[in-house]
């Protein structure tokens, strides 16, 4: 059961990962599938859902709190928040965020989401020096590309893991 269930993430994970890179957009079922898969996979080993919600509350907590900060950076450097939810960062990125809350501890949550902020700079810049400038960055590809990773090598995480 466990395999099928990480195939089923690798693939989503997958699809997250063309799709953000292709066109900037991916299937929003993609992301309940992925929160119930990695709810799954987390849940399975430890037959208990007690641990689990626990962790998934603290990590929406931090969630929330990185959200706020920004809204807030958003609101001060501007003056409104108008738009500040789909232009300033994607909804997809957000969705995705909050889909991976149940796979990892806190502590590898927010190694992962520093990650993905760091990859998607990267991203970026690579894109400047090769002359062809995009005005968006693929954060939930970096993201997805992470997760992806996770998924297939969990032991080349060096966090404290489920």
């Amino acid at each position: 059961m466990l395999i099928l269930i990480k195939i089923l993430l690798v693939a989503c994970f997958a699809v997250v990962c063309y799709q953000d890179f292709r066109k900037r957009s991916f299937y929003w079922f993609l992301v309940p599938a992925i929160l119930v898969l990695s709810a799954l996979l987390v849940m399975l080993p430890m037959g208990s859902i007690g641990w689990v919600v626990r962790m998934s509350a603290i990590n929406a907590l931090l969630l929330a709190i990185l959200v706020g900060g920004m809204l807030l950076y958003i609101f001060v450097k501007r003056g409104s928040l108008k738009g500040a939810i789909g232009r300033e960062v994607g909804i997809g990125d957000l969705l995705l965020f909050a889909g991976i809350i149940p796979l990892f501890t806190p502590v590898m949550f927010i190694a992962v989401l520093l990650a993905s902020f760091v990859g998607g700079l990267l991203f970026y810049l690579a894109v400047l020096a090769l002359g062809r400038p995009k005005t968006t960055i693929p954060l939930a590809g970096v993201l997805a590309a992470i997760c992806l990773l996770y998924i297939l090598f969990p032991t080349a995480f060096t966090f404290v893991l489920y």
